[in-house]
């Protein structure tokens, strides 16, 4: 068999044309061969398949054929079966018949029904029989039949298979089989049969066959069956079939080359956009996709087209009856081209392209959103993009294929993005954007108001780059919000690229930058000002813009001195230049908004204007606000933190960056490590900040948190509702850092509420003289007087006309009404900005006088990026210059600056060097202030009268100072020392009642037991009433006085002692001789003043002068009081202990001298017991010690026994069954005395959930003991630390009622609290082994957010603790040691505890008591308070009486009388006498009974007596006489008269018989006689021939059983058998008289005159 040729495909070379001439392609697509390589296909088959078929069909009609004679033959033989079978049954029936017969005959009439059935039967069967033979006979009839006419057509099959011929006809191509012969093969069997004409009709339907069979994929073979005519009429047929194939073919491949070059034209313009993004390659994909989809599309109809018109010309191929299709096919392609031109379509797919490119980046739905989109966030997207579809399908400038059309799409693929990008975030401003969108459009300012972390600082201004605007700049407070919101930006808002140049947002602040030609460019209110204020072409007429400039000035509820500096500057271009409204759109936002921010613009004629407020707006997630007043901000921290989920984060807000600290080193002690919180403080480097955000959980902050920084997973934030708000005093010219409550727009920041709406500006709270001067020097050329106007909230006109004076006083203003700029005012205008008015002097003083100007610009370059003196914490020691802290930073700057400039610029590896000089850890500040210094030396390029000076450095600190000098001359402070005063403590110069200190972390620190520095200059001085009125000084320098150039004017103030003092030597004619010329010397009545040209004249001066009124005052401690008196005995015994102790004065030393520079010297001489004073100092604070000794004198006179250091009960245990019955007695000794205790205990008992008034009491007394070594003892003790008795709830609605106030002798007013609140006050005794400093005792309290008033007494300092505090205030007595040691009496026994330090769980006694006759133990103690039972230890005078009064008032119970305790005498005196007090009851009472003496009695003294042996053989008589008597010793008070010798003997040894009187009625020289009747015991006295007084002695006498006698018996030696005692009654005063020693003790000493 012979295989057709394929079908030839050819290619047009011409393909790319622009035009194709269609008849020339199908000349050369089909050649002529193509048509005359066909071979004649007509093969024979032996045998055929059709042959082989009617072999089959003979072989199985000769089968079927015997099959029906074998179905014959067996019929014939079933009938004669069934013929047989009936005879069978016929004789079987006989058979039965005849048995039947047999039976009938025996059985009778039965016989004849059986036959008649047996007879039917019969009948039956047979018929059937017969029936079936006759069936069978028809069967075998018709099968005869068919084997006849099966025989007759094998015969005509046999003779046509030698006529028939069956030809395969092989390779016929797919494509033609069925586009030509299939769809009319019907017409090709039609035209062969019709070949052959006349054809029997037994062939009709056989002859010709024609058939086809797919051999494989691509080819067919066709098999004919007929005569040979029929397959010379096939093969021609098939011939004119093959050039219609190819024809079409050929068109095909035309029409395929024309669409791919348009599609390849299309796709080499998408390339040659400038957009290489992958937004924008998805973009061509999808365009490219939807080019190869439409071009299949026309393929396919043109495929269609041309298919239809082959299928046309089939029918006369077949029959060759066509024009040839080579020519008639090109005629129809052309026409299909004109008419369907694919061009047209293009258009169409750049918008389903478009649409494609929306629906795979768009999602409407939550696919990867954290939180459902809301149904409004929804429809808002829609419309963005709806609006994008239509201007793209509307607007002409997209329509086309040109590469300019083509350009314009990234930018809407972009718009897309951005729109796309901010509906993914899901914030809250999202879904009203459309509405505020088109007010920015349609107004020239508008001001926004939405709730934190709605978008407004990410959203909105990447939804007005999506709206066309050509840049949006945003302003933010600090720096670091620059950095992390443009982070937060090109994070969320797709822009695909990684080109940092390309990213939407960029960011720059004073130093630093990145991306600053981005679209969006976040930069600090303090950077927008400059431009503002000194870049006259940052916006104007002629500025070119495609649609406006966006200035965005956001976090305006700060309202700092720059905000407001923005808003007024705008507001002034607006009304001055209103043609600049089409360029310009202004947009100021904040969480909340003053109504003073909208109004300013409001009244700006000729501007539109609108408002954007949206108050109910929600925040991005649901936000729960809950109030916990008086908690613990750690309490809560650590509460929340139990709740968090894994990545929650937790933000808490204090006050201040020392409380930041605080509360991140006490949450770490709290969890024992476990909770690592950070701080968030603007010092800090960005790079630690951002890792701490994203890696942290615990965050503490200021205010730097509050705006613009993102939180990965923060979920709960904590405000204390706290902040420090820095506010100047025009009188007092110092800022000072008050801690005030947050404005209600701070707290909705935070997501808080308070209840003041706004803070106050500060542009009206600061110093205006810096901002006057910036807006003289600019292109304004006018200061606030003018630009007042434009200010939201405008500041005081004094404030302003103090700021024109204080420039006028510097001479940088004329004194003209004109106030034009100085000759040096124009100098200072033409430097860069410096950040303040001081350093700007400084550095034109280094320029133009000193020759150090680089020194002050790399100086001003690091301190203008400094707000804290952390970096110099961070610096090594061997980094740290003698001369203080400026050469410091000036050396690290030189070190530098000197490897960056001696490497190529892209070598200096900064880190690197760091790393080495161990700076790593201020690295990022040391970047910040290389930038800046960049920037200025660019700046001092560009001017000519300092571009070489700029240049000159000295390294010399002297001329760096002194051009320090020249800008902060007000800065410098004096060692107070050396004015006298407190040791370390400084004071400004020009004026000394400004008080501060060094700031820790300054490099001039010294430690306390060396002398400070005497000068220095400080760059900051910060002040916080917060702590008092001390400020820090920050960033100092040491200078010597003779570099203060600078005028100064001082007032010394002196006594009239040091006045007299310097007249009487003539001194101060001295100074004024020799200074006469440098400065100027007046002596006023109480003060010297020194006018000088030159500060450090003056300075000398004053040391000299000061060092003139240095006197010494020497005098001494002796006993002054009246002899004879029991107020001079016990001074002279007193005065002798402290001759032998004069230690006990050591703090009181230490504090003078620390204090007011008073050197004291004691001393000491015990032989005349006096002590020798030296007092060397300035007159008038010598003469204040001096009081303060006399003052301890006064104490000491009434002191019956000094208090030796450490007496008293030590602490020590209870007694075990106490402790067990009182265990929260131990857990509050520990609170107060553990000095192990936890900082994070202590802030708890302050500030927790838990604490109150009196847990803050515990705090401060746990300070004073454990950290300042003090002793607790008194009313605190009694009634918190054992009764744990507090002050009642009701009364704490006003504590501040609690205060009270008394006149002291000095006029001072001392506080106390009222008598009904307990506990009431803390008393604590000062340490005697070291100095206390009452200022670092406030520091401490301070820390943990204790405030207290500080009142001085001669003998103690007097605190006013948490005066404002709502849990009530309390006052504390810190008592000076040695005052504390004439405190040898106790009121009340449950007064006299005491707590020391580490003595966790044992208590004290201030005064032993628990020696006889007393014999009070703790434990009674303890028991009393438990049962609010007290003990009277005193007599009741005034004051006891009082004290009592008011325990009862508290529901306590006075038990017993009152006792009267007095001290031991020390060991080498038997007694000490103790003045009664006059106005107590047994004062009264005896002065009334010795009255009946006469009426000239006058009593001089009453003294208690202190005998304690004779107390202690007293009380054992007592006991043995009780005994005998039954329990009832008869103790009686009597008196007893006596004279000279006796008085002392009787003191001394009681009453014995060395003087018992020799005229006694009752016994000669035996027994002591006793009198009730003072009368009588009158006439045993006589008068002292000195003191002309008499003295009877008021006893305790114990008569037991008395033996009454009426007569006089003198042989008595003794009391008569079984009597104790005699009663004489025979005279007319009964007498008692006693015999045995120790039966009677001398209680009162009665000193009388008559």
């Amino acid at each position: 068999m012979s295989q057709e040729t394929e079908i030839p495909i050819t290619q047009n070379n011409a393909e790319n044309e622009s035009d194709i001439n269609c008849e020339n392609n199908y000349n050369e697509s089909i050649p002529d061969d193509t048509i005359s390589v066909l071979s004649p296909p007509v093969e024979l088959l032996a045998p055929s398949a059709d042959m082989e078929t009617l072999k089959q069909i003979l072989a199985e009609t000769e089968k079927e054929n015997i099959t029906l004679k074998e179905q014959c033959a067996l019929n014939e033989a079933k009938v004669l079966q069934l013929v047989s079978s009936a005879d069978g049954m016929t004789q079987k029936h006989q058979i039965e018949l005849e048995e039947a017969k047999k039976r009938q005959i025996e059985k009778g009439q039965e016989w004849l029904d059986i036959e008649v059935q047996l007879k039917q039967k019969h009948e039956k069967e047979k018929e059937m029989h017969e029936q079936t033979i006759s069936t069978i006979l028809v069967e075998l009839t018709s099968l005869n039949d068919k084997r006849k006419t099966s025989e007759k057509r094998e015969e005509t099959l046999k003779s046509m298979e030698k006529n028939i011929r069956i030809c395969q006809y092989s390779g016929i191509h797919l494509q033609v089989m069925h586009d030509c012969f299939l769809p009319r093969f019907d017409s090709l069997v039609s035209y062969v049969k019709e070949s052959v004409p006349n054809i029997d009709e037994y062939f009709i339907d056989q002859i010709p066959k024609v058939t086809f069979e797919q051999m494989n994929d691509a080819t067919y073979t066709i098999t004919v069956r007929g005569f040979p005519a029929h397959h010379t009429a096939f093969v021609a047929a098939k011939q004119r079939i093959y050039n219609l194939s190819n024809s079409v073919n050929s068109a095909k491949e035309f029409y395929q080359r024309d669409i791919n070059r348009i599609i390849r034209l299309t796709t080499d313009t998408l390339m040659a956009v400038q957009g290489n993004t992958k937004i924008w390659k998805q973009y061509c994909t999808a365009l490219t996709q939807l080019l190869q989809e439409k071009s299949i599309e026309y393929v396919n109809r043109f495929n269609v087209h041309i298919k239809e018109k082959s299928r046309s010309l089939i029918e006369q191929s077949i029959c060759g009856t066509s024009t040839p299709p080579w020519i008639e096919l090109p005629t129809c392609t052309n026409l299909f081209r004109d008419e369907y031109p694919f061009k047209n379509e293009i258009e169409g797919l750049k918008h389903q392209a478009l649409d494609e490119f929306i629906k795979q980046n768009i999602s409407f739905q939550r696919l990867k959103f954290d939180q459902i989109p809301t149904k409004r966030s929804v429809n808002t997207i829609k419309e963005f993009i709806s609006q994008i579809q239509l201007t793209f399908r509307t607007n002409k400038k997209y329509e086309g294929y040109e590469l300019k059309h083509f350009s314009l799409i990234p930018d809407l693929l972009q718009q897309i993005m951005i729109y796309y990008s901010c509906y993914a975030v899901q914030l809250p401003l999202f879904e009203s954007s459309k509405e505020l969108l088109d007010k920015i459009d349609k107004n020239t300012v508008t001001t926004i108001t939405t709730s934190t972390g709605s978008g407004k600082s990410t959203l909105l201004p990447s939804l007005l780059i999506a709206e066309g605007y050509d840049k949006v700049i945003v302003t933010q407070p600090r720096r670091l919000p620059c950095r992390l919101i443009s982070k937060r930006v090109n994070e969320t808002i797709q822009t695909d690229t990684t080109d940092i140049s390309q990213k939407l947002a960029g960011w720059a602040v004073s130093g630093a930058k990145e991306n600053q030609n981005a679209k969006i460019l976040y930069i600090t209110d303090g950077l927008l000002k400059e431009r503002l204020l000194h870049d006259e072409n940052f916006i104007t007429a002629d500025t070119r813009v495609a649609k406006s400039i966006v200035l965005f000035i956001d976090e305006v509820h700060e309202r700092s001195v720059n905000i407001d500096l923005c808003l007024a500057l705008l507001a002034r271009i607006l009304a001055i230049r209103p043609n600049i409204q089409s360029k310009l759109k202004i947009i100021v936002s904040s969480a909340t908004l003053d109504s003073s921010v909208p109004n300013l613009f409001r009244n700006i004629p000729n501007i539109s204007f609108t408002e954007f407020e949206m108050p109910q707006m929600g925040t991005r997630y649901s936000v729960n606000k809950i109030a916990r007043r008086n908690e613990n901000v750690l309490d809560v921290v650590l509460e929340l933190y139990k709740k968090r989920e894994r990545h929650d984060q937790i933000l808490c807000f204090v006050n201040s960056v020392s409380e930041v600290n605080q509360c991140c080193r006490l949450l770490a002690e709290l969890s024992h490590g476990t909770i690592d919180a950070v701080a968030l403080v603007q010092s800090q480097s960005p790079k630690v900040q951002e890792k701490n955000l994203e890696t942290r959980s615990v965050f503490f902050s200021t205010t730097v948190a509050e705006t613009s920084l993102t939180f990965p997973s923060l979920k709960y934030v904590v405000d204390t509702g706290m902040i420090n708000v820095p506010v100047y005093d025009s009188k007092s010219k110092r800022t000072v850092l008050c801690e005030v409550r947050a404005a209600e727009s701070t707290i909705k920041q935070r997501l808080g509420r308070l209840d003041q709406p706004y803070p106050t500006p500060h542009i009206c709270q600061s110093d205006l003289t810096a901002i006057e001067f910036s807006l003289r020097r600019s292109p304004v050329r006018s200061g606030l007087h003018y630009m007042q106007k434009f200010f939201p909230d405008k500041p005081s006109q004094d404030a302003i006309n103090m700021a024109v004076d204080e420039l006028t006083k510097l001479g940088i203003l004329e004194m003209a009404s004109s106030n034009q700029f100085t000759q040096h005012g124009a100098c200072l205008a033409k430097l860069p900005d410096f950040g303040s008015l001081a350093m700007s002097k400084a550095v034109l003083a280094a320029l133009e006088t000193y020759h150090c100007g680089r020194d002050l610009i790399c100086l001003s370059s690091i301190l203008s990026v400094l707000n804290t003196t952390n970096v110099l914490k961070g610096l090594p020691q061997s980094m740290k210059n003698p001369d203080g802290d400026f050469m410091s930073l000036l050396n690290i700057m030189n070190d530098v600056l000197l490897v960056k400039q001696s490497v190529q610029a892209d070598q200096f590896d900064p880190d690197h060097f760091f790393k080495a000089k161990g700076l790593s850890c201020i690295g990022h500040i040391i970047k910040q202030a290389l930038d800046r210094y960049t920037g200025l030396q660019a700046q001092f390029n560009q001017l000519n009268d300092y571009r070489q000076k700029a240049q000159t450095r000295s390294g010399k600190w002297e001329l760096v100072a002194k051009s320090l000098l020249a800008g902060y001359s007000d800065n410098i402070f004096v060692s107070m020392k050396e004015l006298q005063e407190k040791t370390h403590q400084y004071g400004r110069y020009k004026n000394t009642t400004d008080l501060a200190l060094l700031d820790l972390q300054s490099t001039l620190v010294r430690p306390i037991s060396e002398a400070p520095v005497c000068v220095v200059l400080a760059r900051d001085v910060r002040y916080s009433t917060a702590v008092r009125s001390t400020a820090i000084l920050s960033f100092v320098g040491e200078i010597k006085p003779s570099w203060i150039e600078c005028p100064i004017t001082r007032n010394i103030e002196i006594s009239e002692g040091e006045v007299a003092h310097l007249r009487s030597n003539n001194l101060l004619e001295r100074f004024k001789s020799k200074f006469s010329k440098l400065i100027h010397i007046i002596l006023g009545s109480r003060k010297i003043s020194l006018d000088g040209k030159s500060g450090g004249n003056v300075f000398n001066v004053e040391l000299a002068i000061r060092k003139q009124i240095v006197t010494s005052m020497t005098f001494e401690l002796k006993n002054e009081c009246e002899p004879d008196t029991s107020n001079h005995m016990n001074l002279s015994r007193n005065l002798d202990s402290i001759t032998k102790m004069p230690y006990i004065f050591n703090p009181m030393k230490w504090r003078w001298e620390a204090r007011k520079q008073v050197k004291i010297t004691i001393n000491a001489n015990s032989t005349k017991k006096t002590c020798e004073i030296t007092l060397e100092g300035r007159d008038s604070e010598n003469r204040n010690c001096h009081d303060e000794f006399q003052s301890f004198m006064s104490w000491l006179k009434h002191t019956a026994v000094i208090r030796l250091p450490h007496s008293g009960v030590l602490p020590r245990l209870l007694h075990p069954k106490m402790r067990k019955a009182y265990p929260d007695i131990e857990k509050n000794v520990a609170r107060i005395t553990d000095s192990k205790r936890t900082m994070v205990d202590l802030y708890n008992s302050v500030k927790g959930r838990d604490a109150k008034r009196e847990t803050r009491m515990e705090a401060v007394a746990w300070i004073a003991v454990c950290k300042f070594n003090c002793k607790l003892e008194g009313g605190f003790v009694r009634d918190w630390v054992i009764g744990n008795n507090e002050e009642p709830q009701q009364r704490t609605n006003n504590p501040t009622s609690w205060i009270k106030y008394q006149t002291n002798s000095k006029g001072q007013l001392i506080p106390y609290m009222d008598k009904d609140i307990v506990p009431s006050d803390l008393d604590c005794h000062l340490p005697l082994d070291r100095y206390f400093d009452i200022d670092k005792f406030r520091d401490e309290l301070y820390k943990v957010g204790i405030t207290c008033e500080i009142i001085r007494e001669d003998w103690r300092y007097v605190l006013l603790i948490d005066k404002d505090e709502p849990t009530g205030p309390f006052t504390m007595d810190l008592i000076e040691p040695h005052v504390t040691l004439a405190h040898d009496r106790i009121d009340l026994d449950v007064s006299n505890l005491s707590l020391e330090k580490d003595y966790p769980r044992e208590i004290g006694m201030r005064i032993d008591i628990t020696q006889s006759p007393y014999s009070i133990e703790l434990e009674t103690i303890i028991e009393n308070i438990k049962s609010k039972n007290f003990q009277v230890l005193r007599p009741l005078d005034a004051l006891v009486n009082s004290r009592v009064k008011k325990m009862e008032q508290r529901k306590w119970t006075q038990l017993g009388e009152p006792s009267n305790f007095i001290p031991r005498p020390y060991e080498k005196y038997n007694f000490v006498l103790v003045p009664l007090p006059r106005l107590s009851t047994l004062y009264q009472a005896l002065s009334k009974t010795m009255n009946t003496i006469g009426p000239s009695v006058k009593i001089v003294s009453m003294d208690e007596i202190k005998n304690p042996f004779l107390e202690d053989t007293y009380e054992g008589m007592k006991k043995i006489i009780a005994r005998q008597c039954k329990g009832n010793p008869n103790e009686q008070k009597r008196y007893h008269g006596t004279k000279g010798d006796a008085i002392n003997g009787i003191l001394e040894n009681g009453f014995d018989d060395r003087f018992f009187s020799s005229a006694g009625a009752w016994g000669k020289r035996h027994g002591a006689y006793f009198a009730d009747d003072p009368r009588k015991s009158h006439n045993y006295t006589a008068v002292d021939p000195i003191n002309k007084t008499r003295v009877i002695f008021y006893n305790k006498v114990i008569l037991g059983k008395e033996s009454i006698m009426n007569q006089a018996d003198r042989t008595l030696t003794a009391a008569p058998q079984d009597f104790h005692s005699v009663r004489g009654t025979q005279f007319q005063y009964p007498e008692y008289i006693v015999y045995r020693f120790a039966q009677a003790l001398p209680y009162i000493k009665i000193t009388y005159t008559k």
